[in-house]
C-alpha cells in the first residue's frame, strides 16, 4: 500500500493499482476483488466506477472494463477514448447507456450494452450527440428489448458512424 499514485513506469506489466485513501498494487483481478471495475490501460490504475474510470482517461486512452457493470445514469465522455468492454456487460436503467460530448470520437468495443430503461421516452443504447464526433462500434451487441428503446444507437447532425459486426 502507497499514500500516493505511483507513476506507471514503476509498475509491473500486468499489475495495475486501485486508489482511495491509500494506492493498492496487484494484478486487475485482484483488485477487481476489491471492488475495481474498470482500468485506465496506460496508467495502470483501476477504478470502483466505470465513470470515475471514463474521467480519467486522456484522449487517446483505453478504458478496459473489468467485470459487468449496471448504472443507473448515463456514462458521459468528451474526451477520445477506447472503451474496450473486454467480453463483459454495461447495464443501463437510463435512456441512454453511452453518450458522446462535445465532438469525442470513440471506440467501444468487444462486449455488450444492455438497456434496460422502464420509461416511456426514446432511450439508446449510445448517443453520439455532437457534430463531427465519431463513434465506431466494434464486435458490440446492443440490446434494447428490455425496455421502451426504440433504438440501437443514434448520431446527431454531422456524427458519424461505422459498425464492424455486432448484433443490433
Amino acid at each position: 500500500k502507497f499514500s500516493e499514485a505511483l507513476n506507471a513506469a514503476y509498475i509491473k506489466e500486468g499489475y495495475a493499482q486501485l486508489g482511495g485513501e491509500t494506492f493498492t498494487v496487484g494484478t486487475p483481478e485482484k483488485l477487481a476483488e476489491l471492488g475495481a471495475v474498470a482500468m485506465v490501460e496506460e496508467t495502470a490504475t483501476v477504478y470502483t466506477s466505470l465513470q470515475a474510470a471514463i474521467n480519467a482517461a486522456e484522449s487517446g486512452n483505453t478504458v478496459l472494463l473489468l467485470d459487468d457493470v449496471s448504472v443507473s445514469s448515463g456514462l458521459f465522455t468528451d474526451t477520445d477514448i477506447v472503451l474496450n468492454l473486454n467480453k463483459n456487460t454495461i447495464t443501463s436503467t437510463d435512456s441512454n447507456a453511452i453518450i458522446l460530448l462535445n465532438g469525442a470520437d470513440a471506440t467501444i468495443q468487444n462486449g455488450n450494452i444492455v438497456v434496460a430503461y422502464a420509461g416511456d421516452s426514446d432511450a439508446f443504447g449510445v448517443f453520439n450527440s455532437f457534430e463531427e464526433a465519431e463513434l465506431i462500434l466494434r464486435d458490440v451487441n446492443i440490446d434494447v428489448s428490455a425496455s421502451a428503446a426504440e433504438f440501437a444507437f443514434a448520431v446527431y447532425s454531422k456524427g458519424s458512424l461505422t459498425i464492424e459486426n455486432g448484433v443490433y
